[in-house]
């Protein structure tokens, strides 16, 4: 069963169907598509003579037709301010009509013109395609990689940087002098659909960075806890821990626990060891660890893997980003740790409009979205591997465009203030490029959706 709605906006008539998936799909307005059982298909219409009418089309009182050749399909225009939707009721009841349906709008879906796009399957493996074309992040939103650095002169990204600290040399500039970090962070949120090399799990969503593993890809216990917390006294709202080895250390447990409480949500590589053995920090309760899958969804051999390992994500043969404007592939579960913490920073841009909002609230939701959403692959993990086309829906409310979970008159007011703007843009529902009469469609629509009386 579907809903109908159409309404006037400035002079234009809109409209839009509403399936019981609470799908919007618009369609042209004042037309019916109809095909008659073959035997009842008025005579001549296959011949291009649309002069023969049959009655129920005549009741309808067409003001033009047309004819989708092989098919037998008819093309009817109704009289402006028609009900297009009422017509479809009536002509599907009539005997001599096979089926009758609205002309729907399709639009085209979001794929990123990045040239190394093709290369990277693990963005299919996660469903990024599909997540996108509900959700393309927020610039305001920012995973932190704490790692070797970030090679921030990138081509692709140098537009996604948004500064950092480098705990290694002491100072505000964490370049990455070693390579594993500007790969992870590609991985996470390179510049998307520029043209150039690979795509990011986080199309919009920036990066900030913390230099705390040496140009020889090791850390002390001091510099990593320093690259955490700073990561949650700077805003950021994902930490992306690709590293791991040694025992629990009460100090860098505490400083997980530290942006965990600030509202970070904190991803950690479960480590290359190849058994169930506990790594750290992806072993803290805090953190969420990640082991590594292959393209087929198996296990990659060197991952870790047991009861403590909640999520997976592609980790073998992945490719990113690399020093000098080059890429190429790298395998670990440091390639799987930051496609989740990709997921997890353009999860939370949905879930909240002020990214100063962050709190462990929600980052409690996005962790349990994120595990609650992944697709079982396997006992090597107690959860799955992630799929961020299931996480996004289940974040969404149709309408609700500034995301406090009810559909009311202020995400009206943000429909109507941003009607035209073409962009990256909260009140784009559809994601079209364009906030138009489809977005307000929805709105109105779901209007009162998720609200509690007073």
């Amino acid at each position: 069963m579907r809903k109908w709605f159409t309404f006037v906006l400035c002079g234009v008539v809109v409209a839009a169907a509403f399936a019981d998936t609470g799908t919007v799909q618009p369609f042209v307005a004042d037309r019916v598509l109809v095909k008659f059982h073959d035997q009842f298909l008025p005579e001549g219409w296959r011949a291009g003579d649309l002069t023969k009418v049959h009655p129920a089309i005549a009741k309808l009182r067409p003001v033009g037709a047309s004819y989708i050749v092989g098919i037998d399909v008819l093309v009817i225009d109704l009289k402006p301010g028609s009900d297009a939707p009422a017509a479809v009721r009536a002509l599907a009841k009539h005997p001599d009509v096979e089926f009758a349906e609205l002309d729907l709008i399709y639009e085209a879906l979001w794929t990123p013109n990045d040239p190394l796009r093709p290369n990277q399957y693990g963005l299919g493996k996660i469903f990024a395609y599909d997540a996108w074309n509900i959700w393309r992040g927020d610039a305001n939103f920012f995973t932190c990689v704490a790692d070797t650095g970030i090679d921030h002169a990138h081509q692709d990204l140098s537009g996604k940087y948004a500064g950092g600290h480098d705990y290694v040399n002491n100072d505000t500039n964490p370049m990455d002098d070693h390579g594993h970090g500007t790969h992870c962070s590609g991985i996470a949120a390179a510049m998307t659909n520029n043209g150039i090399g690979i795509a990011g799990v986080d199309p919009l969503g920036r990066l900030k960075a913390t230099k705390v593993l040496s140009s020889g890809g090791s850390g002390s216990t001091t510099n990593i806890s320093n690259g955490i917390t700073w990561a949650a006294n700077n805003g950021c709202h994902t930490v992306s821990l690709s590293l791991g080895g040694g025992g629990f250390s009460n100090t860098m447990n505490n400083a997980v626990n530290y942006a965990w409480n600030a509202g970070c949500v904190v991803v950690a590589a479960a480590g290359n060891n190849g058994n169930t053995t506990v790594v750290y920090p992806a072993g803290y309760a805090n953190a969420l660890a990640v082991a590594s899958t292959t393209s087929t969804d198996a296990r990659s051999s060197f991952s870790s893997y047991g009861s403590w390992v909640q999520v997976a994500a592609p980790g073998s043969s992945i490719r990113s980003t690399l020093r000098n404007n080059t890429y190429g592939d790298l395998s670990g579960t440091s390639m799987a740790c930051p496609h989740v913490a990709g997921m997890a920073t353009w999860l939370y841009s949905k879930l909240i409009v002020n990214p100063a909002q962050r709190n462990v609230v929600h980052a409690a939701q996005i962790r349990q979205i994120i595990e609650d959403t992944a697709d079982p692959v396997g006992t090597f993990v107690t959860k799955g591997r992630v799929n961020m086309n299931r996480a996004i829906r289940a974040i969404v409310i149709n309408g609700d465009v500034n995301g406090d979970g009810c559909v009311d008159d202020r995400d009206l007011a943000m429909v109507l203030d941003a009607y035209g703007d073409s962009g990256p843009n909260r009140a784009d529902l559809n994601n079209t490029g364009i906030v138009d009469d489809a977005d307000l469609a929805i709105v109105l629509n779901y209007f009162g959706v998720g609200c509690t009386s007073n």
